[in-house]
C-alpha cells in the first residue's frame, strides 16, 4: 500500500524575500533543520518590472535562486532523512507538553477564593476560605461553624461566609486592575522611549570618505522617519583629532534635535545631495582619480593573469611574529613557480592605545601601496599590459570592474544588468574575448543585429527593439566610464546609428488639459505629493530638482518670480520663470530660511499617484515624471516654439525635445482626421 506524504514534513529550505528601501526585494534562503534556523543572502534582487529588461533580469534571478535552493537541498538530503525521526519525536514531545499545559491551565482557571470546611472533634465543621492568587496559597479561618441538625443556623453561617468570600473576590479584582494599569503605564513608558528617537550614523562615499547624518523617528507613535545630513565630510585620511572634532559637532546637533523632539518643536529637514567639507578647501578629487586609475590597472592585469593561468594572486602580504611582541610585515611573491620574500622593514606594534592603532593603520596602508606597485611591476613583464595599454583589457572584465564601481556608489542595479550583459556576450562568439580596443562601429553594429535577429530570450522569443536599445544604452554608459578614466579616447557608441530602435523605446506618457483639471478637483490622501506633482505639471521640473528646491533658489524680481537652480541630472544651470498655476501649488514660505526646502520630504514610494489618478477616472500609468511630459506637451500644444520649450525643460540637446513635438503633431493629425469621419 502506498504511503501518503506527511503534510507536517515541509521543505527545510525555502526562498524568502526582504523588502529594501529602494523598492527592490533581496532574495535569501531560509533553512530550518534540527530546530535551528539559518539565513543565506544570495545577493540576488527582484526589481520593479518597469520594462521587459527588468522582467528578464527578475526571471534570471529567480532561476539562479531555484538552482541554489536545489543545491542546498541536495547537500542536506542525508541530514534531512536522518533527522525525520528526531523531528517526529520532537513533535510528539511538543504534543505531550501541550496537553500538560492544558491541564495546568484548567487547574488554575478556578476561582481564586473557595469556601472550605474542616471537621472538628466535637462533630462541628469550621468554615474557612482557600485563597489562591498569583501562585501563592493562604487560608483565612472565619470563626463560623456548622452543626449537624441545625439547618437555620448553618444557612446563616454559610451566608456570612459567602459575604466574606465576595468581599475577598472584589479585593483581588481591584488588585488585578491596579496591576494591569501599572503594566500599561510601564508599557507606555517603554514605548515613549522609542517613539521619538535620534540616531547618529554615517555612510561611506565612493572615494572612501565618511558623511555623517541623523536618522530621526518622530510623531505620536514614531511612525515618521527622516534622514538629516549634517554636512560633515570626513576624508579617509583624516587624523584622529579631525575625526573627534567631526563627531563632537555631530553629537551637538544630535542633542539639539533631541531637545526639539522633547519640546515638540521639531521640524523635519529633507536630506541634501552634496555633503560639504568641514576641513577647509581640501580637494581630494585628483587624489581620488589617481587612486582609481591605479585600481583599474591592478584589476586589469589581475584579470589578465587569472585568464592566462590558474595561479593565485602573485603578491601577498604576510606577517612574522617577533620576540618583542611586534610583527614584521613582508611580501610573499610567487612568479613562474618560484617563491621569493620581500621584507619591507615595516612593523606592527601591540595596539595598547589610539596612537598605536593609528601607527599600525598607516603601516598597513604603506604595505598595500608597495604590494600594488609590485603587482604592476610583475604583470608588466608577464602579460605585457602597461599603464597606457589598459584598452587591451577584455570587455567582460571591464564590465565587472565598472559594476563593482557602480555598486560602491550606491547603484546596485548595475550589477544586475552587467550580469545579464555578460550572459549575452558569452553566447556571442566575437564578444566573449573582445577587448576594449577592438570595439568599433562595425563590431557594435554586428552585435546589435545579433540581438535583434539571432538572440532568443528564456521565453524562446526575439528581443524587442526597446530591449535591444536598453542593452546598447548600458554599454554606452560603461564606455563613457572608460573614457572618463582615459582608458579609451572616445565612446564608440556615438558612431552607432540607433534611430530605428527609438520608435518603441522613447514612449512618453502625458496628461491632457482635461485630465489635469480632473486631478486638481480630485482629493489625494497625500496632499504634499499632489502639490509637488501639479507644481511640476506647470513648470516641468524633475522630481530630483523638486526635492532639492530651496527658498534661496526662488527669486522675486518685482512682480515676477523665477527659479534659478543647477539641475541634479545634467549639472547645468536652469533659469525658469514661474506662472500663476505653478505658484498656486507652491507651499507658503512663512518663516522658512534660505537654506530650507520648499517642499516637505517626499517618499520614494509614489504608488499614491496611480491611486489618485484612478480616483480621477484616468486609466494611464501615472508616475512623477509624467508631470514633466505633461508640461512639455502643454507648452507645445499652446504654441510655444521648440527651442524655448527645450530651454524651459533644461534639455542639453533640442533633438530630445523633438520627441514631444512628434507626439503633439500626431495628436493634431488625429484631431484633423475627426473632421473626415464626421462628414463621411
Amino acid at each position: 500500500m502506498e504511503t501518503l506524504p506527511d503534510k507536517r514534513q515541509k521543505s527545510p529550505v525555502k526562498i524568502r524575500f526582504k523588502q529594501l528601501a529602494d523598492g527592490c526585494k533581496s532574495i535569501y534562503l531560509d533553512t530550518y533543520l534540527n530546530g535551528k534556523r539559518k539565513y543565506e543572502f544570495l545577493k540576488l534582487y527582484i526589481h520593479p518590472e518597469a520594462d521587459s529588461e527588468a522582467q528578464l533580469a527578475n526571471a534570471e534571478a529567480m532561476r539562479m535562486a531555484e538552482e541554489m535552493r536545489s543545491e542546498r537541498l541536495s547537500q542536506l538530503g542525508i541530514e534531512e532523512a536522518a533527522s525525520q525521526a528526531d523531528t517526529q519525536e520532537r513533535e510528539d514531545t511538543t504534543e505531550e507538553q501541550t496537553a500538560k499545559a492544558r491541564v495546568r491551565a484548567k487547574r488554575t482557571s478556578r476561582e481564586p477564593v473557595t469556601i472550605r470546611a474542616k471537621d472538628l472533634k466535637d462533630g462541628r465543621q469550621s468554615l474557612y476560605l482557600d485563597i489562591y492568587f498569583r501562585g501563592e496559597r493562604k487560608y483565612e479561618f472565619l470563626k463560623l461553624y456548622t452543626v449537624p441538625g441545625e439547618d437555620a443556623a448553618n444557612a446563616e453561617a454559610m451566608a456570612r461566609a459567602n459575604a466574606v468570600r465576595e468581599q475577598r473576590m472584589a479585593e483581588i479584582a481591584h488588585t488585578q486592575e491596579e496591576s494591569a494599569e501599572s503594566q500599561d503605564e510601564a508599557t507606555a513608558k517603554k514605548k515613549s522611549k522609542w517613539k521619538s528617537r535620534v540616531t547618529l550614523t554615517w555612510r561611506m562615499l565612493r572615494n572612501g570618505d565618511k558623511s555623517y547624518y541623523l536618522h530621526i523617528r518622530y510623531g505620536e507613535a514614531g511612525e515618521n522617519r527622516c534622514c538629516e545630513p549634517l554636512f560633515l565630510y570626513v576624508p579617509a585620511d583624516a587624523t584622529e583629532a579631525e575625526v573627534k572634532r567631526a563627531k563632537a559637532k555631530a553629537k551637538a546637533v544630535k542633542r539639539e534635535r533631541e531637545e526639539e523632539l522633547r519640546n515638540g518643536t521639531y521640524i523635519p529637514r529633507p536630506s541634501a545631495r552634496e555633503p560639504k567639507d568641514v576641513f577647509g578647501d581640501t580637494d581630494h578629487y585628483k587624489e581620488f582619480k589617481a587612486r582609481r586609475k591605479a585600481e583599474t590597472e591592478i584589476a586589469a592585469v589581475t584579470a589578465e593573469l587569472k585568464r592566462n593561468s590558474k595561479s593565485k594572486e602573485p603578491v601577498r602580504i604576510r606577517f612574522k611574529q617577533l620576540a618583542n611582541g611586534s610583527r614584521s610585515v613582508y611580501l610573499a611573491i610567487n612568479v613562474n613557480g618560484k617563491r621569493t620574500y620581500d621584507y619591507l622593514k615595516l612593523y606592527l606594534i601591540p595596539e595598547k592605545d589610539a596612537a598605536a592603532r593609528l601607527q599600525n593603520k598607516q603601516t598597513m596602508e604603506a604595505a598595500y601601496a608597495i604590494k600594488a606597485q609590485r603587482i604592476i611591476q610583475i604583470t608588466n613583464g608577464i602579460s605585457g599590459i602597461k599603464k597606457d595599454e589598459r584598452a587591451k583589457m577584455r570587455l567582460v572584465d571591464w564590465l565587472k570592474i565598472y559594476s563593482d564601481r557602480q555598486v560602491s556608489r550606491g547603484k546596485p542595479g548595475a550589477k544586475r544588468w552587467v550580469r545579464t550583459m555578460i550572459f549575452v556576450l558569452d553566447g556571442y562568439a566575437p564578444g566573449k574575448d573582445a577587448t576594449l580596443a577592438e570595439i568599433d562601429k562595425q563590431w557594435l553594429n554586428d552585435f546589435m543585429l545579433y540581438l535583434m535577429n539571432d538572440y532568443t530570450t528564456y521565453k524562446n522569443t526575439k528581443m524587442s527593439k526597446g530591449t535591444v536599445d536598453n542593452y546598447l544604452r548600458c554599454l554606452k554608459a560603461a564606455f563613457r566610464a572608460a573614457v572618463e578614466e582615459e582608458i579609451l579616447t572616445s565612446n564608440p557608441m556615438y558612431s552607432l546609428d540607433r534611430s530605428h530602435l527609438k520608435g518603441t523605446t522613447y514612449h512618453r506618457e502625458f496628461l491632457t488639459v482635461d485630465e489635469v483639471k480632473r486631478l486638481i478637483e480630485t482629493p489625494c490622501r497625500r496632499p504634499d505629493i499632489k502639490g509637488a506633482f501639479l507644481f511640476s505639471c506647470f513648470c516641468g521640473l524633475r522630481i530630483s530638482d523638486v526635492k532639492g528646491l530651496q527658498w534661496k533658489n526662488v527669486i522675486k524680481d518685482g512682480e515676477k518670480i523665477h527659479i534659478q537652480i543647477t539641475q541634479y541630472k545634467t549639472k547645468r544651470p536652469l533659469f525658469l520663470p514661474l506662472n500663476k498655476q505653478a505658484l498656486r501649488w507652491m507651499p507658503e514660505r512663512g518663516n522658512a530660511g534660505d537654506e530650507d526646502f520648499v517642499f516637505p520630504p517626499l517618499s520614494k514610494n509614489m504608488t499614491v499617484l496611480d491611486v489618485w489618478a484612478k480616483d480621477a477616472g484616468i486609466s494611464k500609468h501615472v508616475t512623477f515624471h509624467v508631470s514633466r511630459h505633461t508640461f512639455a506637451t502643454m507648452e507645445l500644444t499652446m504654441g510655444a516654439d521648440l527651442y524655448t520649450t527645450s530651454k524651459l525643460l533644461g534639455h542639453t540637446e533640442v533633438k530630445t525635445t523633438q520627441i514631444y513635438a512628434k507626439i503633439v503633431n500626431s495628436k493634431k493629425e488625429e484631431a484633423v482626421s475627426l473632421l473626415d469621419s464626421a462628414f463621411d
